[in-house]
């Protein structure tokens, strides 16, 4: 039984740590489409470079800076 809850317990771990990096690459994905927006890149540009549809990019900007080009 032991070697069963730590295999569960191992896998839940495992979880966790993806499910954080993906988190955490999102974040920066957002972050960085932020940043490229206010230097002036379009909205299909920015989208090509973080790798995320133009309709998320335009979700992650905030009010008129998705109106932007």
């Amino acid at each position: 039984m032991c070697k069963e809850l730590r295999e569960l317990y191992d896998e839940g771990i495992a979880e966790g740590i993806a499910q954080g990096k993906a988190e955490g690459e999102l974040t920066k994905a957002r972050e960085t489409a932020i940043y490229l927006a206010q230097k002036g890149m379009s909205i299909a540009e920015i989208a090509e470079a973080v790798k995320f549809s133009t309709q998320k990019v335009q979700e992650w900007l905030p009010g008129s800076m998705s109106l932007a080009k």
